[in-house]
């Protein structure tokens, strides 16, 4: 029995002092690498750290330098992680990446309101919170309708199901794989209202123009006037007639800004270099319309004015569109003008280094090149 005892005590011995040699963990019971104290070999499975969160590796207990976890919700899919003596680093030694978190929140952009519809527009956060941006949510006020946009960067999101001559506002908010971030500012408040068709065109219209409180009550109604556009640009505050102005013009499709452009010099517009590809289509550059509609062409402005019971103000008016003498706003100092007298109504058309606007007085109407720097009347198509 003795012995026994004396065997199984060398064994025990033995095997301890193998251990605190070398370690190999092998499928071909091969032994470790004569460099290293440990050594695990296969083709069929990997090496699995220890898992943890963010939170859980930072109640790690006075962590040794060299010390290795995969951190479970860092970066955007994990990552592992090494304890560098003072700082945990990703295997290559840079700083580790933070937990993932929620998005930041949105910033909201104008809205614009459809018959029933609206779009409205943001801007990507700063911060993605460590994961890709899935989608974008815009919620109503009143009545929490909902729309969703499928993307990681800015855009415009569509929301139907809206009561028209009802005022809603919307809030945006971001959702990646951790969440959804807070909701953004409200938006500016937008009323739908319904559309219009002219029988003799068959071409359907919003019942106003952008920025109108109302449709025309006469040629003269000031509340149906609306805002006055640049040609080509988006709705960023500068339309409202009493925008701040500059003399600065742009370099990007998007100045950044809610200023009106003046231009004094040649080619007279707000963008350089020019850009002739702004506001063509639904889906144009900057087009300033709720989804589905469009700047109407110089051909669809014309093909309603041969519809009209005469040639003029007064046709203008009594057409379906019920369009009033809007003014126009100067391109060189930014003045506001002829309102009450003549009706200046941008189209998507460019000739040149100008676009072509449509215009009517008390006794006649026409079609004219314009400097694209000059503020105009928008009036939208359905496409």
């Amino acid at each position: 029995m003795k012995i026994i005892k004396n065997l199984l005590l060398l064994f025990a011995i033995i095997a301890t002092y193998s251990i605190s040699a070398q370690v190999a963990i092998t499928t071909d019971g091969s032994s470790a690498h004569g460099s290293a104290m440990l050594e695990v070999k296969s083709t069929a499975k990997g090496f699995l750290p220890p898992r943890m969160t963010e939170a859980e590796r930072d109640n790690i207990s006075s962590p040794a330098a060299g010390l290795i976890v995969w951190c479970t919700d860092c970066a955007e899919f994990g990552e592992m992680q090494v304890y560098n003596g003072i700082n945990w680093t990703t295997m290559v030694g840079y700083a580790a990446t933070p937990a993932r978190t929620v998005p930041d929140v949105p910033t909201i952009g104008p809205a614009v309101a459809g018959d029933g519809v609206a779009g409205v527009t943001f801007t990507a956060p700063a911060s993605n919170g460590g994961a890709t941006i899935t989608s974008y949510t815009a919620t109503s006020n009143p009545g929490d309708i909902t729309g969703t946009l499928y993307q990681a960067g800015s855009g415009t999101i569509t929301i139907t199901g809206l009561t028209n001559l009802t005022s809603y506002t919307f809030t945006v908010t971001a959702t990646n794989s951790v969440g959804t971030s807070a909701a953004s500012n409200a938006s500016n408040a937008v009323t739908p209202t319904p559309d219009v068709t002219n029988p003799a065109t068959g071409k359907t219209w919003r019942d106003r123009n952008l920025g109108a409180s109302r449709v025309a009550q006469s040629s003269t109604d000031a509340e149906a006037y609306g805002d006055l556009y640049q040609w080509g640009r988006l709705d960023d505050g500068h339309q409202v007639r009493t925008s701040p102005t500059t003399t600065t013009l742009s370099n990007s499709d998007v100045p950044g800004h809610g200023n009106y452009i003046r231009a004094p010099n040649s080619p007279y517009d707000w963008r350089s270099p020019q850009n002739n590809n702004l506001w063509q289509g639904v889906s144009g550059t900057n087009n300033p319309c709720p989804p589905g509609y469009r700047l109407p062409t110089d051909a669809e402005w014309n093909a309603e004015r041969l519809s009209w019971s005469s040639d003029d103000a007064a046709g203008a008016f009594n057409s379906p569109l019920k369009l009033p003498l809007t003014g126009h706003r100067n391109y060189n100092d930014g003045s506001l003008g002829s309102a009450g007298s003549y009706g200046n109504y941008w189209s998507a058309t460019v000739s040149g280094a100008n676009s072509l606007r449509f215009t009517f007085y008390s006794s006649g109407a026409f079609s004219a090149t314009n400097s694209r720097a000059m503020g105009q009347s928008v009036r939208c198509i359905k496409d």
